[in-house]
């Protein structure tokens, strides 16, 4: 962002992808996020990524970005957040990947057990 001053960062890379996962459903689902995230993903570093940045967010967030991130073949990417999650000390809980109504039956899907999520989607992106 241009001020009177200078130019302030905003964002980053990373905090983008959080954002995405953050706002899946307001952005157009799981799959765009992926898309936009695979798109990210040379740019991303994890020099800034600390306990305190991890714990700004629901280790849900974490968990579905860890998950796309082995998804989209960024293994070191997925790596790295998995350990700056642990030593922030998340605790990562049994979640659903995509959102659905709490009526449905996920008793049938599979689950990632490192990343402790229903995988209730398939991950489609556009190249």
């Amino acid at each position: 962002m241009m001020t009177r001053s200078g130019y302030i960062n905003v964002s980053n890379p990373i905090l983008t992808a959080y954002d995405l996962i953050c706002y899946v459903n307001s952005i157009g689902g799981i799959n765009r996020a992926a898309t936009i995230i695979n798109e990210l993903a040379e740019k991303i570093r994890f020099i800034n990524v600390d306990k305190e940045f991890m714990q700004s967010f629901t280790p849900v967030v974490t968990q579905r970005l860890g998950y796309l991130f082995e998804e989209l073949g960024c293994k070191e990417h997925a790596g790295k957040l998995y350990r700056k999650a642990m030593i922030a000390g998340l605790k990562f809980r049994k979640a659903p990947l995509v959102i659905v109504n709490k009526t449905k039956d996920l008793s049938n899907y599979p689950v990632n057990n490192r990343w402790k999520l229903i995988i209730n989607e398939h991950i489609e992106i556009d190249e």
